[in-house]
């Protein structure tokens, strides 16, 4: 479990899609334009498709490098035709020298993990929220899973238990996720593994919220699962549809989009993805850079969710800042 959960922080598939009663109307409308685009996508049949249509995937080439490496965008999930890369990435992984992946995936690092997921303030999850919203969390729970109940997360931090509840279809389902089994096999292929961050960067940087906007993120994250439901949309379906197909732009748009519905919030909606991405990716492309710099004449394969890629100030424009040529593929 602390696997996946450590994975979720890299596309955090849960942003803010609230009730839109009242909004005014040209919002609404707008607002409705897109949750029936929405809905078409999360119905759309893929399932034929044995791997992605086009590959989440950047070459990256120039300055001191002797080798071209590969930036290539993941997705925390296990289907099928996920893990089955697309050949342009299954090419590129092959002919890599190391893997990276945003953080060490071996299971020294997921022990290490518990300690910064768990409350430290000596109250549990339920005295920190209060009792009706930890009431609907557990409600919300089991509308998903009538056996999952919120007593599992009842000493877990109010952030940590609002990204589980966005990525816990995927969870139970107890398969292998597409970091892992990339790490995993790259073990196997006797390929060099490195990581982008360490825990205390990655996990405890959401640490910086404070426990009232916590608390705002889990509301709003509920809100938004009952609206999304409401308009037949499941968010991590329509982001399983969107990377498949390949559709970076489409991805990029959901996410801002998804943000901007509930404007009572979007402050602290922006700090909290301010934390997942623009502050994590220019961590990131400083270790890339440090690598590349240390070993120029090897090929490096670079996992990190597809957020990373594409969203604000992402990897492959700081990187190409620094002097490198990234081309997407």
């Amino acid at each position: 479990m602390l696997k996946k959960l450590i994975a979720i922080l890299s596309l955090s598939t849960f942003c803010y899609a609230q009730d839109l009663a009242d909004k005014p109307a040209a919002t609404v409308t707008s607002q409705e334009a897109f949750f029936k685009k929405a809905a078409k996508l999360t119905n759309l049949d893929l399932s034929h498709l044995k791997h992605p249509a086009k590959p989440m995937l950047w070459k990256v080439e120039g300055k001191n490098l002797k080798k071209a490496s590969y930036l290539f965008g993941s997705i925390h999930v296990s289907d099928k035709n996920i893990i089955n890369l697309h050949p342009a990435a299954e090419a590129a992984y092959k002919q890599a020298d190391t893997l990276a992946t945003e953080i060490d995936l071996g299971l020294i690092n997921q022990i290490r993990a518990t300690t910064l997921l768990m409350r430290k303030d000596k109250q549990t999850l339920q005295q920190a929220i209060g009792d009706k919203l930890y009431n609907q969390f557990e409600e919300e729970l089991k509308t998903i899973n009538p056996e999952l109940s919120a007593d599992p997360f009842n000493k877990m931090k109010t952030w940590a238990a609002m990204l589980i509840l966005g990525m816990i279809d995927e969870q139970i389902k107890g398969k292998e996720m597409l970091d892992a089994h990339l790490w995993n096999r790259a073990a196997k292929d006797n390929k060099k593994r490195w990581n982008l961050e360490i825990l205390t960067e990655q996990i405890g940087s959401l640490d910086i919220l404070t426990e009232p906007e916590q608390k705002i993120l889990l509301k709003d994250s509920i809100a938004a699962m009952k609206t999304l439901r409401k308009h037949k949309v499941n968010m991590l379906t329509l982001i399983k549809k969107l990377y498949i197909q390949g559709e970076t732009k489409e991805l990029s748009t959901l996410f801002n989009v998804n943000i901007h519905l509930e404007g009572a919030n979007i402050e602290i909606g922006e700090k909290f993805m301010k934390l997942l991405l623009p502050e994590r990716n220019k961590r990131m492309t400083k270790k890339i850079a440090e690598t590349f710099n240390k070993m120029p004449e090897k090929s490096h394969f670079i996992v990190a969710g597809t957020l990373h890629y594409i969203g604000q100030q992402n990897v492959p424009d700081l990187l190409r800042k620094l002097g490198y040529t990234v081309t997407k593929q």
